[in-house]
């Protein structure tokens, strides 16, 4: 059953990681940030413990990836941006390029199309 009440809770769990946001039923939902023991993070929307709507990570590389989530991977449409200035913004499925999309170089070679299974 259901309490259908968010809350707004800090946790630290056992692996390192933590979360500050809302929560409905012991499960991260609504908006919140998610830092890993690694140093990536995550700020945007979760639903049922998942990330899951639009939101931005960043790893401790510098890569970055901002726009929509679904279970955790890269689900719909975005953005993915690395230190060295390569960029790929268009649609990804389970986390891989795959649909309409442009990938730019920092030599400046860009492919745009389809891209399919990355």
């Amino acid at each position: 059953v259901s309490s259908n009440k968010l809350t707004q809770d800090q946790r630290i769990f056992s692996n390192g990681n933590s979360y500050v946001g809302t929560w409905l039923d012991g499960r991260m939902h609504g908006k919140g940030h998610y830092i890993w023991s690694d140093g990536s993070d995550y700020v945007g929307e979760f639903h049922e413990g998942y990330m899951w709507g639009n939101g931005k990570k960043t790893w401790p590389t510098g890569r970055t990836y901002d726009g929509e989530w679904r279970k955790d991977m890269m689900w719909g449409e975005g953005r993915m941006s690395w230190p060295s200035g390569e960029e790929y913004i268009g649609q990804l499925k389970k986390s891989i390029f795959h649909g309409k999309g442009t990938r730019t170089w920092p030599n400046g070679d860009r492919y745009a199309g389809m891209f399919k299974h990355g």
